[in-house]
């Protein structure tokens, strides 16, 4: 039986949401669908200046002792860390950068992963990091069918679309069959269809990142729902549970990608139970989580939070 794999948002911003989740997950399988499970989770541990994608607006500090503790969570539950190192305005000059380096030295193990689009630093990252799995970043924006399909044939672990081609089944039902498992959908975007600002977006982002929020004010974004929105769920770019198990699985596309690095944690815990959980345990396994969290405060950050703007 084919499994839909998830990635699964904020390795280390909802770290606790996600270890408490895949942990229920394992010690009660019968919750979940027979045919789902995690993967891999990824995001980035902040001050990280590879970071890209997604902006911030407080920063945490974290520790190398707290970065290898985090990894060995989730590897020990059989999920990988998948860092992205997505920023498109990244140079030379920053890639041996002490804190990137130590996340790189925290991570560097066969069973991780790295999210790129910058050939300059994914090249330095295989030739220095040559344990790590790659991941073709859906920020590189490739729109067009055949650019998508020149990039199944590079050396990549899996590849994830431009959300515009997740419904083009012209497109999909021409990929070999032997190399569907290389695709990977992004299955809840918040962007609309076709946005003609988005790769304009990620390049600010990366400025942003790269300079910790100083100064610098990112374009305004047209985004007017959450992921949980009705219009939004049922929006041209997003793929629904049931698309999943009756159209892509059936097809050999098995990995799916849930949006929600800067999403609240009641948000991501809502988007999990739809995608992964029986219908009768849904309210069950929500209400499982939010009483550990209440009981045990789990879901409270007590790292030293900071202002990007007030970084001197």
């Amino acid at each position: 039986m084919k499994k839909a794999n998830f990635i699964l948002p904020g390795m280390y911003e909802h770290a606790a949401l996600n270890l408490s989740f895949l942990q229920l997950m394992k010690e009660n399988p019968e919750w979940f669908y027979d045919n789902v499970q995690v993967s891999s989770v990824y995001g980035n541990f902040q001050f990280c200046i590879f970071d890209g994608g997604r902006i911030f607006s407080e920063y945490r500090h974290t520790t190398r002792e707290e970065m290898q503790d985090i990894v060995k969570a989730y590897n020990n539950l059989g999920v990988s860390v998948r860092l992205v190192f997505t920023n498109p305005v990244i140079k030379p000059e920053h890639f041996k950068n002490r804190f990137c380096q130590a996340v790189l030295e925290c991570c560097h193990n066969s069973m991780n992963e790295i999210v790129v689009n910058d050939e300059k630093l994914e090249q330095y990252l295989r030739e220095n990091y040559p344990l790590f799995q790659y991941i073709s970043s859906t920020t590189k924006c490739l729109s067009k069918p055949e650019e998508f399909q020149e990039e199944l044939n590079k050396d990549y672990k899996m590849i994830c679309l431009d959300y515009n081609l997740n419904k083009n089944w012209k497109m999909l039902n021409n990929i070999d069959k032997n190399i569907r498992n290389k695709c990977e959908f992004l299955s809840n975007a918040i962007c609309p269809p076709g946005c003609p600002n988005r790769k304009e977006h990620y390049r600010l982002n990366g400025l942003y990142a790269l300079n910790y929020g100083r100064n610098f004010a990112t374009q305004g974004c047209p985004i007017r729902f959450n992921t949980l929105h009705p219009e939004q769920c049922n929006s041209s770019n997003n793929i629904t549970p049931q698309e999943i198990f009756e159209a892509y699985l059936p097809k050999g596309f098995v990995n799916f990608k849930l949006e929600g690095r800067t999403l609240g944690v009641f948000e991501n815990l809502a988007n999990y139970v739809k995608y992964m959980v029986k219908p009768e345990y849904q309210y069950f396994v929500m209400s499982v989580l939010i009483n550990e969290a209440a009981q045990k405060k789990v879901y409270n950050n007590d790292r030293v939070v900071i202002n990007p703007q007030e970084i001197s």
